[in-house]
C-alpha cells in the first residue's frame, strides 16, 4: 500500500495570503483612523502670530547691528546688549534647546540704562541654544535669535 503524502506548500501560500490581506486591513485601519490634516485647527490665529513674528524680526534689521547675544565663559554668563534707546523696553528672553524641550528657560528682559542685561547660566546644559530675544518699546514689536554654544560644568 502507498502512503499518501500532504503537500505543505497549499497551506503555506494560503497562510500568506491570511496574513498579507491581514496586514493590509490593519494598515488601510490604521491610515483611515489617523489624523492627515495638513492644516491646524487655528491655522489663521497661527498666521497671524507668523505674520507678527516675521514683522518684528523685519524691525529688527535696521537697528541689528546695536543687538548682541554673548556668552562670557569666565562668568559663565550671557549678557544681551539692545540698542541704548531701548533701555525701557519689556519682553522675554528665551533659551531654546532643540535637544530636549525640557531644558528650556525664559526670562525676563530687564535691561539696565544701557540697555544690557547679564543673565547666570551656570546651572544650565553645556551645548547648542537657540537665544530668543522678543521685546516691546513704546508699543513696537522686535525680535531677533541666535544660536549658541554654552561650555559648562554639567
Amino acid at each position: 500500500m502507498k502512503k499518501i503524502l500532504n503537500n505543505p506548500w497549499p497551506y503555506a501560500i494560503m497562510a500568506w495570503f491570511a496574513l498579507a490581506i491581514t496586514g493590509m486591513v490593519i494598515w488601510i485601519t490604521v491610515a483611515v483612523r489617523n489624523d492627515h490634516e495638513l492644516v491646524r485647527k487655528d491655522y489663521y490665529e497661527a498666521e497671524l502670530r507668523f505674520q507678527t513674528q516675521f514683522d518684528s524680526v523685519q524691525r529688527t534689521k535696521p537697528i541689528r547691528k546695536d543687538v548682541a547675544v554673548a556668552y562670557e565663559p569666565s562668568r559663565e554668563s550671557v549678557t544681551v546688549k539692545l540698542p541704548a534707546s531701548h533701555h525701557g523696553a519689556t519682553g522675554v528672553v528665551h533659551f531654546y534647546r532643540p535637544s530636549e524641550a525640557k531644558l528650556d528657560r525664559k526670562f525676563d528682559l530687564q535691561l539696565s540704562e544701557a540697555a544690557v542685561q547679564e543673565l547666570a547660566v551656570k546651572d544650565m546644559k553645556a551645548g547648542l541654544w537657540k537665544v530668543q530675544v522678543a521685546w516691546t518699546v513704546n508699543g513696537v514689536q522686535y525680535y531677533f535669535d541666535q544660536p549658541l554654544m554654552l561650555a559648562g560644568t554639567q
